[in-house]
């Protein structure tokens, strides 16, 4: 019966995950493919998706070797030194992040995927109540991502390729190899969020198993710690408990479950064991999370690591030519170059790269806030006085576990991805920006 539902929550886990699959398969980010064996569903190389992803590589490398030759004879004798090294330097990094991407996908992600989606499986079918309608929601809510990413996208691909060549004619087309390598980035970086979403989500669920049902409770927990200083209130919480125990309901045992018609409803194995049992198996699910986690990072730190440094220059970049613009705006011939247009279009740009930082430092800081919360919940369950001696053992156990583990997403462990992140950019930003504008006002 539980590999019945195993197998089952692994087929609903591809289908949630769906819409991401078919957009990574299309841009050669996924070379695996969904197969049957032996009745069960499982993610497996693919020779074709491994020779399609080699192809994506090679046709980036030959693009963009293409496009640089043409800006270069058509393009960069027309415009300022400054404007070229920038042009240069956007494209020459958003290419790298691209195949870096597209390489480590072939090398890592193929081989992680299975393992990642196997250990998620396992953790599902013990904490979710209702497994289907979570994964039903997730492929709502990525369908519905991919829909606004994809559509913003498309309207900022095509009103650039408007200005670019309104202003330097057809020529501008060979422009188009950065649009495909920057929706390769993009969907990396969704494809990071997701699992980082569906990890937090995780997170919160274990640990509402471990606050639910009578086993603690920020009330309960502090009335318990008030009774045992104050006794004035002891009679009181004997009352409460006479009344709970008219009510066929227990207070006294906090390992018991509270709402006997709720705890009836509750599918997770984990809710039906002994409250030592319970703790141990949490401990389980924990680091089997904590494993997924780490596995994360080392499939995506390194990708992420040349994406935010990409990002740092294209927004470093944009934000320049703002200014530029705004700076320049009576220096320009209307006829040949529409400052309004190519103002708007770079704060289109610097908008979309921003809004990619802000939901990877928000995402995996709301994800570490989430995992670590673990141990401080451990921690007020130490505080109650009323348990046995197997589950203070087991609570302890569950607590040095927490301990050597550091709860985090890094980018390939040269900084955290946190909120701090932002700041960090925002100031390195400022500072490249003061020095490029005293150049340009020298100049």
């Amino acid at each position: 019966m539980y590999i019945n539902k195993r197998r089952f929550i692994y087929r609903d886990i591809y289908r949630s995950m769906w819409p991401l699959y078919l957009i990574s398969k299309c841009l050669g980010l996924a070379p695996y493919c969904y197969i049957s064996e032996d009745k069960n569903k499982t993610f497996r190389t693919s020779y074709p998706s491994i020779l399609y992803t080699w192809l994506m590589v090679l046709l980036i490398g030959v693009c963009f070797i293409i496009s640089i030759s043409a800006r270069m004879t058509w393009v960069y004798p027309t415009v300022k030194i400054t404007t070229t090294v920038a042009d240069v330097l956007i494209l020459c990094s958003i290419v790298f992040s691209a195949i870096t991407t597209l390489v480590l996908s072939l090398i890592k992600t193929r081989k992680a995927i299975d393992t990642i989606l196997k250990q998620i499986t396992d953790i599902d079918s013990q904490i979710l109540t209702t497994p289907k309608t979570v994964y039903l929601k997730t492929k709502l809510l990525l369908s519905l991502q991919i829909i606004c990413i994809f559509c913003a996208l498309a309207f900022l691909y095509c009103y650039d390729c408007l200005v670019w060549v309104k202003t330097f004619g057809y020529r501008n087309m060979y422009y188009i190899v950065s649009y495909l390598v920057f929706t390769i980035n993009y969907i990396m970086n969704l494809q990071f969020v997701y699992f980082v979403l569906l990890l937090m989500h995780r997170f919160k669920r274990l640990n509402s198993l471990v606050t639910e049902n009578g086993m603690y409770s920020n009330i309960s927990c502090k009335q318990q710690l008030i009774d045992s200083i104050i006794p004035s209130r002891t009679a009181n919480r004997t009352n409460r408990t006479s009344e709970a125990n008219d009510s066929n309901v227990s207070f006294s045992d906090p390992c018991r479950v509270i709402n006997a018609e709720k705890s009836a409803s509750l599918v997770p194995s984990v809710t039906l064991l002994k409250p030592q049992q319970k703790f141990f198996k949490l401990r389980v699910l924990h680091d089997t999370l904590c494993d997924v986690l780490v596995l994360v990072n080392d499939i995506y730190g390194f990708p992420i690591l040349v994406d935010i440094a990409t990002t740092f220059i294209n927004i470093t970049t944009y934000l320049y030519f703002c200014l530029y613009y705004t700076l320049h705006l009576h220096s320009y011939d209307s006829e040949q170059i529409n400052i309004g247009h190519m103002l708007s279009l770079h704060l289109f740009w610097l908008l979309l790269y921003a809004l990619k930082i802000v939901c990877i430092s928000v995402s995996c800081h709301c994800a570490s806030l989430e995992a670590s919360r673990t141990g401080v919940l451990i921690q007020k369950l130490l505080l109650m006085h009323d348990w046995d001696i197997k589950c203070v053992n087991e609570l302890k156990a569950f607590d040095r576990q927490l301990q050597p583990r550091q709860l985090r997403f890094t980018a390939y462990d040269f900084f955290q991805l946190d909120l701090s992140l932002l700041c960090s950019i925002a100031g390195a930003v400022t500072t490249y920006l003061v020095i490029l504008l005293q150049f340009e006002i020298s100049n």
